[in-house]
Protein backbone atom coordinates (compact mmCIF):
# COMPACT_ATOMS: atom_id res chain seq x y z
CA UNK A 1 0.00 0.00 0.00
CA UNK A 2 1.36 3.39 -0.59
CA UNK A 3 1.37 5.95 2.17
CA UNK A 4 1.32 9.81 1.50
CA UNK A 5 4.79 10.47 3.31
CA UNK A 6 4.24 14.13 3.22
CA UNK A 7 1.92 14.07 6.03
CA UNK A 8 2.35 10.47 7.57
CA UNK A 9 6.38 10.26 9.12
CA UNK A 10 5.28 8.51 12.10
CA UNK A 11 4.32 4.95 10.01
CA UNK A 12 7.05 2.81 8.07
CA UNK A 13 8.12 4.53 4.96
CA UNK A 14 6.60 1.70 2.62
CA UNK A 15 5.80 3.85 -0.26
CA UNK A 16 7.38 6.56 -1.96
CA UNK A 17 5.94 10.11 -2.69
CA UNK A 18 6.75 12.96 -4.42
CA UNK A 19 4.96 15.56 -2.33
CA UNK A 20 7.98 16.85 -0.87
CA UNK A 21 10.62 16.00 -3.43
CA UNK A 22 10.67 19.92 -4.57
CA UNK A 23 10.44 20.94 -0.95
CA UNK A 24 14.17 21.64 0.04
CA UNK A 25 14.87 20.41 3.29
CA UNK A 26 11.11 19.33 4.06
CA UNK A 27 10.76 15.82 4.40
CA UNK A 28 14.72 14.91 5.10
CA UNK A 29 14.45 13.08 1.94
CA UNK A 30 16.79 10.01 1.36
CA UNK A 31 18.29 8.97 -2.52
CA UNK A 32 15.30 6.59 -2.43
CA UNK A 33 14.74 5.87 -6.17
CA UNK A 34 17.33 3.93 -8.23
CA UNK A 35 16.66 3.95 -12.07
CA UNK A 36 18.66 1.43 -14.38
CA UNK A 37 18.86 1.10 -17.95
CA UNK A 38 20.39 -1.66 -20.26
CA UNK A 39 20.20 -2.98 -23.22
CA UNK A 40 22.40 -6.05 -24.63
CA UNK A 41 24.19 -7.86 -22.01
CA UNK A 42 22.99 -5.94 -19.39
CA UNK A 43 20.64 -8.97 -17.83
CA UNK A 44 23.88 -10.53 -15.67
CA UNK A 45 24.83 -6.90 -14.17
CA UNK A 46 21.19 -6.29 -13.13
CA UNK A 47 21.02 -9.55 -11.53
CA UNK A 48 24.67 -8.81 -9.94
CA UNK A 49 23.10 -5.67 -8.57
CA UNK A 50 19.50 -6.67 -7.27
CA UNK A 51 21.44 -9.08 -5.75
CA UNK A 52 23.16 -7.03 -3.07
CA UNK A 53 19.70 -5.02 -2.24
CA UNK A 54 18.02 -6.65 1.15
CA UNK A 55 14.53 -7.33 1.39
CA UNK A 56 14.13 -4.16 3.51
CA UNK A 57 15.68 -2.17 1.19
CA UNK A 58 14.28 1.70 1.61
CA UNK A 59 14.31 2.51 -2.02
CA UNK A 60 12.42 1.83 -4.78
CA UNK A 61 14.07 0.38 -7.84
CA UNK A 62 12.46 0.92 -11.73
CA UNK A 63 14.17 -1.21 -14.67
CA UNK A 64 14.23 -0.35 -18.29
CA UNK A 65 15.98 -3.12 -20.58
CA UNK A 66 15.29 -3.31 -24.29
CA UNK A 67 13.59 -5.88 -25.42
CA UNK A 68 11.50 -7.41 -28.40
CA UNK A 69 7.93 -7.09 -28.25
CA UNK A 70 7.27 -10.69 -27.76
CA UNK A 71 9.67 -11.20 -25.28
CA UNK A 72 8.71 -11.37 -21.58
CA UNK A 73 9.95 -8.48 -18.54
CA UNK A 74 13.25 -9.80 -16.94
CA UNK A 75 11.25 -9.71 -13.78
CA UNK A 76 10.25 -13.10 -14.75
CA UNK A 77 13.70 -14.23 -14.52
CA UNK A 78 15.00 -12.60 -11.21
CA UNK A 79 12.07 -12.73 -9.01
CA UNK A 80 12.50 -16.30 -7.18
CA UNK A 81 16.78 -15.53 -6.98
CA UNK A 82 16.45 -12.06 -5.14
CA UNK A 83 15.53 -10.76 -1.48
CA UNK A 84 13.73 -7.99 -3.23
CA UNK A 85 10.76 -8.45 -5.39
CA UNK A 86 11.00 -8.53 -8.89
CA UNK A 87 7.31 -7.32 -10.70
CA UNK A 88 6.61 -5.97 -14.30
CA UNK A 89 4.90 -2.63 -14.04
CA UNK A 90 1.62 -1.60 -14.00
CA UNK A 91 0.23 1.60 -13.36
CA UNK A 92 -0.20 3.03 -9.94
CA UNK A 93 2.11 4.00 -6.74
CA UNK A 94 5.09 2.36 -5.83
CA UNK A 95 6.12 0.28 -2.81
CA UNK A 96 9.57 0.31 -1.34
CA UNK A 97 11.51 -3.26 -1.48
CA UNK A 98 10.52 -3.65 -4.80
CA UNK A 99 11.99 -3.78 -8.52
CA UNK A 100 9.57 -2.36 -11.15
CA UNK A 101 10.40 -3.74 -14.54
CA UNK A 102 9.34 -2.36 -17.84
CA UNK A 103 6.85 -4.43 -19.95
CA UNK A 104 8.14 -5.54 -23.42
CA UNK A 105 6.59 -2.52 -25.76
CA UNK A 106 5.49 -0.14 -23.34
CA UNK A 107 7.82 3.16 -21.75
CA UNK A 108 7.82 3.19 -17.93
CA UNK A 109 7.28 6.51 -16.74
CA UNK A 110 6.92 8.31 -13.57
CA UNK A 111 4.62 10.90 -13.46
CA UNK A 112 4.41 12.24 -10.08
CA UNK A 113 4.69 9.44 -7.34
CA UNK A 114 2.84 7.03 -9.47
CA UNK A 115 4.43 4.41 -12.49
CA UNK A 116 2.59 4.86 -15.61
CA UNK A 117 3.01 2.33 -18.29
CA UNK A 118 2.47 3.97 -22.04
CA UNK A 119 3.02 2.81 -25.62
CA UNK A 120 3.93 6.25 -26.52
CA UNK A 121 5.82 7.29 -29.34
CA UNK A 122 9.42 5.75 -29.59
CA UNK A 123 12.25 7.53 -27.97
CA UNK A 124 15.55 6.69 -29.97
CA UNK A 125 14.57 4.36 -31.83
CA UNK A 126 12.94 2.23 -29.25
CA UNK A 127 9.99 1.24 -27.13
CA UNK A 128 10.63 0.69 -23.80
CA UNK A 129 12.85 3.38 -23.80
CA UNK A 130 15.54 3.96 -20.84
CA UNK A 131 15.60 7.83 -21.63
CA UNK A 132 12.34 8.27 -20.84
CA UNK A 133 12.30 7.20 -17.56
CA UNK A 134 15.34 8.24 -16.43
CA UNK A 135 14.06 11.75 -17.81
CA UNK A 136 10.71 11.46 -16.08
CA UNK A 137 12.61 10.37 -12.96
CA UNK A 138 14.69 13.37 -12.69
CA UNK A 139 11.80 15.46 -13.40
CA UNK A 140 9.89 13.89 -10.45
CA UNK A 141 12.48 13.16 -7.87
CA UNK A 142 14.74 15.09 -8.64
CA UNK A 143 18.26 14.80 -6.58
CA UNK A 144 16.52 11.36 -4.69
CA UNK A 145 17.20 9.42 -7.62
CA UNK A 146 19.97 7.15 -8.39
CA UNK A 147 20.32 6.11 -12.07
CA UNK A 148 23.13 4.00 -13.54
CA UNK A 149 23.73 2.87 -17.26
CA UNK A 150 24.79 -0.47 -17.91
CA UNK A 151 26.11 -2.83 -20.75
CA UNK A 152 24.35 -1.86 -24.29
CA UNK A 153 24.34 -1.04 -27.68
CA UNK A 154 23.42 2.43 -29.44
CA UNK A 155 22.30 5.58 -27.46
CA UNK A 156 19.47 4.98 -25.25
CA UNK A 157 20.00 6.09 -21.91
CA UNK A 158 22.82 9.13 -22.63
CA UNK A 159 20.22 12.10 -22.94
CA UNK A 160 18.35 10.73 -19.16
CA UNK A 161 21.78 10.23 -17.20
CA UNK A 162 22.32 13.31 -18.34
CA UNK A 163 19.28 14.81 -17.53
CA UNK A 164 19.34 13.08 -13.82
CA UNK A 165 22.18 14.96 -13.46
CA UNK A 166 20.86 18.23 -14.24
CA UNK A 167 18.43 17.85 -11.79
CA UNK A 168 20.80 17.12 -8.91
CA UNK A 169 21.07 13.26 -8.50
CA UNK A 170 23.46 10.68 -8.54
CA UNK A 171 25.07 8.90 -11.84
CA UNK A 172 26.51 5.98 -12.39
CA UNK A 173 28.36 4.14 -15.42
CA UNK A 174 29.14 0.33 -15.68
CA UNK A 175 32.85 -0.05 -16.26
CA UNK A 176 33.15 -0.23 -20.34
CA UNK A 177 35.79 -3.23 -19.59
CA UNK A 178 33.00 -4.85 -17.03
CA UNK A 179 30.02 -4.79 -20.17
CA UNK A 180 29.67 -7.81 -22.25
CA UNK A 181 29.07 -4.81 -24.41
CA UNK A 182 30.59 -1.68 -23.56
CA UNK A 183 29.02 0.87 -26.70
CA UNK A 184 26.65 2.15 -24.20
CA UNK A 185 28.88 2.62 -21.11
CA UNK A 186 31.64 4.20 -23.62
CA UNK A 187 29.06 6.66 -25.62
CA UNK A 188 27.92 7.42 -21.62
CA UNK A 189 31.06 8.24 -20.97
CA UNK A 190 32.22 10.51 -23.85
CA UNK A 191 29.13 12.74 -23.33
CA UNK A 192 28.02 12.81 -19.77
CA UNK A 193 30.69 12.76 -16.79
CA UNK A 194 28.78 11.04 -14.51
CA UNK A 195 29.53 10.55 -10.53
CA UNK A 196 30.67 7.09 -10.56
CA UNK A 197 32.05 4.38 -12.90
CA UNK A 198 31.89 1.06 -10.85
CA UNK A 199 31.95 -2.42 -11.88
CA UNK A 200 28.29 -4.49 -11.36
CA UNK A 201 29.91 -5.81 -8.37
CA UNK A 202 30.60 -2.44 -6.88
CA UNK A 203 27.51 -0.90 -8.03
CA UNK A 204 25.16 -3.03 -5.73
CA UNK A 205 27.47 -1.90 -3.11
CA UNK A 206 27.27 1.93 -4.17
CA UNK A 207 23.42 1.85 -4.26
CA UNK A 208 23.20 0.92 -0.79
CA UNK A 209 25.88 3.40 0.51
CA UNK A 210 24.26 5.81 -1.70
CA UNK A 211 20.53 5.15 0.10
CA UNK A 212 21.22 5.91 3.43
CA UNK A 213 22.58 9.18 2.19
CA UNK A 214 20.49 12.34 2.43
CA UNK A 215 19.23 13.95 -0.61
CA UNK A 216 20.40 17.31 -1.43
CA UNK A 217 17.78 20.56 -2.07
CA UNK A 218 15.95 20.17 -4.88
CA UNK A 219 17.11 22.67 -7.90
CA UNK A 220 14.61 23.88 -10.30
CA UNK A 221 13.84 21.74 -13.04
CA UNK A 222 14.72 22.37 -16.38
CA UNK A 223 12.25 23.50 -19.06
CA UNK A 224 13.46 21.63 -21.69
CA UNK A 225 13.11 18.67 -19.65
CA UNK A 226 9.43 19.43 -18.51
CA UNK A 227 8.95 19.48 -22.36
CA UNK A 228 10.32 16.09 -22.87
CA UNK A 229 8.64 14.47 -19.39
CA UNK A 230 5.50 15.76 -20.57
CA UNK A 231 5.69 14.51 -24.16
CA UNK A 232 6.09 11.08 -23.20
CA UNK A 233 3.44 11.38 -20.70
CA UNK A 234 1.09 12.68 -22.94
CA UNK A 235 2.46 10.89 -26.28
CA UNK A 236 2.19 14.31 -27.68
CA UNK A 237 3.07 17.91 -26.60
CA UNK A 238 4.32 20.42 -29.39
CA UNK A 239 7.37 22.41 -28.26
CA UNK A 240 6.28 25.33 -30.68
CA UNK A 241 2.93 25.36 -27.99
CA UNK A 242 5.60 25.71 -25.46
CA UNK A 243 7.26 29.15 -26.47
CA UNK A 244 10.16 29.35 -28.66
CA UNK A 245 12.82 29.39 -25.82
CA UNK A 246 11.98 25.81 -25.39
CA UNK A 247 13.80 24.61 -29.06
CA UNK A 248 14.34 25.39 -32.32
CA UNK A 249 13.04 24.28 -35.21
CA UNK A 250 15.52 22.45 -37.46
CA UNK A 251 15.20 21.85 -41.43
CA UNK A 252 14.66 18.09 -40.92
CA UNK A 253 11.65 15.70 -40.51
CA UNK A 254 10.94 12.71 -38.08
CA UNK A 255 12.12 9.51 -39.42
CA UNK A 256 8.96 7.93 -37.68
CA UNK A 257 6.09 10.25 -38.71
CA UNK A 258 7.71 12.47 -40.89
CA UNK A 259 6.64 15.40 -38.80
CA UNK A 260 8.84 18.72 -38.15
CA UNK A 261 11.90 18.17 -35.67
CA UNK A 262 12.88 20.48 -32.98
CA UNK A 263 16.16 20.67 -31.06
CA UNK A 264 15.48 21.73 -27.68
CA UNK A 265 17.99 24.09 -25.85
CA UNK A 266 19.59 22.21 -23.19
CA UNK A 267 23.50 22.31 -22.01
CA UNK A 268 23.55 18.77 -21.96
CA UNK A 269 24.32 16.26 -25.23
CA UNK A 270 22.11 16.72 -28.71
CA UNK A 271 18.59 16.65 -28.04
CA UNK A 272 15.79 16.17 -31.12
CA UNK A 273 12.12 16.07 -30.93
CA UNK A 274 9.03 16.09 -33.14
CA UNK A 275 5.26 17.42 -32.17
CA UNK A 276 3.94 13.46 -31.73
CA UNK A 277 6.89 13.31 -28.63
CA UNK A 278 9.62 10.92 -30.76
CA UNK A 279 12.29 11.55 -29.26
CA UNK A 280 16.15 11.19 -30.66
CA UNK A 281 19.81 11.88 -29.47
CA UNK A 282 22.15 13.14 -32.84
CA UNK A 283 23.54 9.88 -33.74
CA UNK A 284 20.06 8.44 -33.26
CA UNK A 285 18.20 11.07 -35.39
CA UNK A 286 21.46 10.18 -38.13
CA UNK A 287 20.62 6.58 -37.57
CA UNK A 288 16.50 6.86 -38.00
CA UNK A 289 17.53 9.27 -41.18
CA UNK A 290 19.47 6.47 -42.83
CA UNK A 291 16.79 3.61 -42.34
CA UNK A 292 14.21 6.53 -44.10
CA UNK A 293 16.79 6.92 -46.74
CA UNK A 294 17.58 3.51 -47.29
CA UNK A 295 14.17 2.76 -47.64
CA UNK A 296 13.15 5.18 -50.29
CA UNK A 297 16.09 4.13 -52.31
CA UNK A 298 15.10 0.46 -52.22
CA UNK A 299 11.33 2.19 -53.51
CA UNK A 300 12.88 4.20 -56.44
CA UNK A 301 14.83 1.12 -57.62
CA UNK A 302 12.08 -1.17 -57.20
CA UNK A 303 10.02 1.43 -59.31
CA UNK A 304 12.95 1.71 -61.80
CA UNK A 305 12.86 -1.98 -62.31
CA UNK A 306 8.87 -2.05 -62.79
CA UNK A 307 8.95 0.93 -65.22
CA UNK A 308 11.57 -1.46 -67.07
CA UNK A 309 9.40 -4.28 -67.57
CA UNK A 310 6.34 -2.01 -68.44
CA UNK A 311 8.67 -0.29 -70.88
CA UNK A 312 10.06 -3.38 -72.30
CA UNK A 313 6.08 -4.50 -72.97
CA UNK A 314 5.50 -1.37 -74.78
CA UNK A 315 8.68 -2.07 -77.51
CA UNK A 316 7.17 -5.69 -77.79
CA UNK A 317 4.36 -4.43 -78.43
CA UNK A 318 5.18 -1.71 -80.64
CA UNK A 319 7.61 -3.99 -82.90
CA UNK A 320 4.50 -6.32 -83.27
CA UNK A 321 2.71 -3.38 -85.02
CA UNK A 322 5.63 -2.62 -87.66
CA UNK A 323 6.59 0.28 -85.44
CA UNK A 324 10.54 -0.04 -85.32
CA UNK A 325 11.24 3.32 -84.42
CA UNK A 326 8.54 3.25 -81.01
CA UNK A 327 10.34 0.28 -80.21
CA UNK A 328 13.86 1.87 -80.41
CA UNK A 329 12.99 4.66 -78.61
CA UNK A 330 11.63 2.21 -75.52
CA UNK A 331 14.36 0.40 -75.86
CA UNK A 332 16.19 3.38 -75.17
CA UNK A 333 14.38 4.69 -72.19
CA UNK A 334 14.45 1.26 -70.60
CA UNK A 335 18.36 1.02 -70.64
CA UNK A 336 18.69 4.71 -69.05
CA UNK A 337 16.32 3.20 -66.50
CA UNK A 338 18.27 -0.09 -65.63
CA UNK A 339 21.48 2.73 -65.38
CA UNK A 340 19.55 4.40 -62.80
CA UNK A 341 18.33 1.65 -60.94
CA UNK A 342 22.06 -0.30 -61.07
CA UNK A 343 23.70 3.09 -59.94
CA UNK A 344 20.99 3.10 -57.02
CA UNK A 345 21.66 -0.69 -56.26
CA UNK A 346 25.56 0.10 -56.29
CA UNK A 347 25.09 2.79 -53.56
CA UNK A 348 22.78 0.56 -51.25
CA UNK A 349 25.41 -2.41 -51.93
CA UNK A 350 28.44 -0.13 -50.73
CA UNK A 351 26.91 0.56 -47.54
CA UNK A 352 26.58 4.30 -48.43
CA UNK A 353 25.33 5.42 -44.89
CA UNK A 354 29.05 6.06 -42.74
CA UNK A 355 27.44 6.54 -39.11
CA UNK A 356 28.51 8.65 -36.64
CA UNK A 357 30.40 6.35 -34.93
CA UNK A 358 32.41 5.25 -37.51
CA UNK A 359 33.56 8.93 -38.22
CA UNK A 360 34.36 9.10 -34.32
CA UNK A 361 36.25 6.00 -34.13
CA UNK A 362 38.80 7.99 -36.89
CA UNK A 363 38.94 10.55 -34.50
CA UNK A 364 39.83 11.52 -31.06
CA UNK A 365 39.04 7.98 -28.40
CA UNK A 366 36.12 8.83 -25.89
CA UNK A 367 38.24 9.32 -22.02
CA UNK A 368 38.57 5.57 -20.61
CA UNK A 369 36.57 6.92 -17.44
CA UNK A 370 35.92 10.18 -16.10
CA UNK A 371 34.58 11.01 -12.92
CA UNK A 372 32.83 13.86 -11.33
CA UNK A 373 33.32 12.02 -7.95
CA UNK A 374 34.02 8.68 -6.52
Amino acid sequence: MLLELATCHCARKTGIDVAEATQPGAGGWTRDLVVIGGSAGSLAPIRTILSALPANFPGVVLCVQHLDARARSASHVLQSSLAIRAITAKDGGMERGVAYFAPPDRHLVLAGSEVRVLRGPRENNVRPSIDVLFRSAAVSFGPRVIAILLSGTQWDGVLGLSGVQRCGGVTIVQEPSDASSPELPTRALRDVQPDHVATAEQIGALVLQLSATAAPVAPPVPRDLQVDARAAASAMASPESLGPEVGTPMHATCPECDGPIWRLHSPGPPDFRCEIGHGFSAESLLAGQSRSLERALWVAFRTLKERGVIIEQMAAHARERGHESSASSYDQRRAELEEHAKAIHGVLAAGWAETLDQASEAGEEPPSSPRRGS
